[in-house]
């Protein structure tokens, strides 16, 4: 192997491993935070703020990190807001918190999934799904994942692949979440 070549590899290498361990310590990071009394306590606190606690809670609760605080903001308002404000207010907020993850998605990751050996594969998978007929099935199966209790990170990445555009992307997100966030204030 060429003296560039293995240079290329080590760098993919080492740049997936920070990535890797960044995931894994913010992980940790979330789940010491989450056990906090005061973060509870700040997450909680945002309920007594209305819609702008809804706005915020809608926010923190489409990311796999802050999904737990923020329901509990949400179940909170839900005694005290008119529930269809509510959903509309938070679903407003899950939007723009979808779009912060779907932009961070784009920028990092994109980077790493380039950066791979193309040997593993990654990049003529993502390549085929996006110039094929499955592309409307990749992205359905994104904005179910980004619909369910499962983490929206996951369903962004499909949406992302399939090249959902801006409006769209906006839009689909907004009504996921919406129905969501209905539902979990209404039926639970």
């Amino acid at each position: 192997m060429s003296k560039r070549k293995k240079h290329v590899n080590d760098t993919n290498h080492s740049s997936f491993f920070q990535s890797l361990f960044y995931v894994i310590a913010s992980v940790i990071v979330a789940l010491v935070l989450v056990r906090l009394p005061a973060f509870h306590a700040m997450m909680t606190a945002l309920g007594s703020f209305g819609y702008l606690g809804a706005f915020l809670g809608g926010m923190t609760f489409v990311s796999i990190f802050t999904a737990a605080p923020g329901a509990a903001v949400l179940m909170t308002l839900r005694e005290s807001l008119n529930p269809l404000l509510l959903a509309v207010v938070a679903g407003l907020g899950g939007m723009i918190g979808d779009y912060l993850i779907m932009s961070f998605i784009k920028h990092e990751a994109k980077n790493e999934i380039q950066s791979f050996p193309k040997k593993q594969g990654i990049l003529t998978v993502v390549r085929c799904i996006r110039h094929s007929k499955y592309r409307l099935l990749v992205a359905i199966i994104g904005a179910i994942v980004v619909a369910s209790p499962l983490p929206d990170e996951i369903g962004l990445s499909l949406m992302g692949i399939s090249r959902i555009k801006g409006p769209w992307f906006f839009f689909i997100t907004f009504l996921l979440d919406f129905f969501g966030i209905y539902a979990m204030i209404t039926l639970l």
